[in-house]
């Protein structure tokens, strides 16, 4: 029996990170081939009320690990390259948010390199999703569909790393941009896309079965799903929310806000809820599992938002999109990518005039393709 470690952000509420476990899960168990599976994250998490799967956490990895050929490691998918403990546990300690929020506790404990120090000694892993640790055999670690915008400033800094990710036995990368960093430091790797592109082929009869009969009927309705994360949007929202509008309203379609990020520091719930008292016309719909952010995505005429897996899942489901990437950049860069006409599909939050254009040029057998 193959054991299979898989390691992910898959701890903290937020859509795409809870995707790539299951991504990982569904299709190892799709194989015929005898495998037992753990699912790890930074902290031991129980999301599966939400339709995630439940986490040990990176401690109880050094603990299950054993340096043999049935043992593998995989780091499942997301912008995991870069990020050091405290930006990281940000995410799911309300503790290490307020330490990341302190300019003066966040500068020195990243100064001294205090976490990084402390769990390398105590798990092995100088960071998040490095596991550098010596007990830990380099040739069993596969790095699955990651973002890395943030590894040329650790791989520029630290030979270590460099020898890290020479020595482990894969690494594959979403966008071109972290390919060229690895490449520039001459570490194999190879490009694909997010890995949860693949949700289409993988679930299916859990967008029935989890999904309620409220959210199956607004799902019913001619409707554009819209997102926006906290702080990640325009400075006179409801001078954009009005030109969003605008569009709507010329097609006849509703408009449904709902939260893809809840996580710590992620806060769409909160964006979407004031738009909402702003404009109470638009349906605001609070998720009770990630099916059913799945769910309205796959029926939405068009999805419009902030969220690089929004994108993805519009993708997967070959739904048109438009995404104001303007502070998120590995959005920008994931859309770049993997599309022939990416300046069609993005806008900046002062210009909404493509919008239509997008909407009514989306070709969807080419983009099947």
């Amino acid at each position: 029996m193959i054991n299979i470690h898989v390691l992910s952000a898959g701890d903290r509420n937020n859509y795409g990170d809870l995707l790539f476990p299951i991504i990982i899960k569904k299709y190892l168990e799709s194989k015929n081939i005898t495998i037992s599976i753990n699912n790890y994250g930074v902290i031991a998490s129980d999301l599966s009320y939400f339709g995630a799967l439940p986490t040990f956490s990176s401690n109880d990895l050094i603990a299950n690990y054993k340096k043999d050929e049935n043992n593998k490691i995989i780091i499942a998918g997301g912008e995991v390259i870069g990020g050091g403990w405290l930006n990281i546990l940000r995410f799911v300690s309300g503790f290490w948010n307020k330490m990341h929020h302190n300019k003066y506790f966040r500068y020195l404990i990243n100064r001294i390199g205090l976490l990084e120090n402390y769990m390398l000694y105590k798990i092995g892993q100088s960071r998040p999703f490095i596991i550098d640790g010596s007990i830990f055999s380099k040739d069993q670690i596969y790095y699955n569909s990651i973002g890395a915008q943030g590894s040329k400033k650790l791989l520029t800094n630290s030979n270590v790393y460099q020898t890290y990710f020479r020595n482990i036995k894969h690494l594959s990368v979403r966008d071109k941009n972290s390919a060229k960093i690895f490449k520039d430091f001459n570490i194999q790797y190879s490009l694909v896309p997010d890995s949860a592109l693949i949700m289409s082929d993988l679930i299916t009869y859990e967008l029935e079965e989890f999904v309620t009969d409220s959210c199956k009927e607004l799902a019913s309705k001619n409707y554009v799903f819209f997102q926006i994360g906290d702080k990640k949007g325009p400075e006179n929202i409801v001078d954009f929310m009005n030109k969003i509008q605008t569009f709507t309203n010329k097609f006849s379609l509703e408009i449904i806000l709902c939260p893809i990020g809840l996580a710590l520091d992620h806060g769409d719930d909160i964006v979407l809820q004031d738009i909402k008292s702003k404009f109470p016309n638009m349906h605001y719909y609070q998720p009770k599992n990630l099916y059913e952010t799945m769910y309205l995505l796959k029926n939405t005429k068009m999805y419009i938002g902030t969220s690089l897996h929004g994108v993805v899942t519009a993708q997967s489901f070959n739904v048109p999109f438009f995404i104001f990437p303007e502070k998120i950049g590995k959005l920008k860069i994931y859309v770049d990518t993997w599309f022939d006409n990416p300046e069609d599909k993005q806008g900046h939050f002062c210009d909404t005039s493509k919008i239509e254009k997008s909407f009514l040029s989306y070709d969807a057998e080419k983009e099947k393709k």
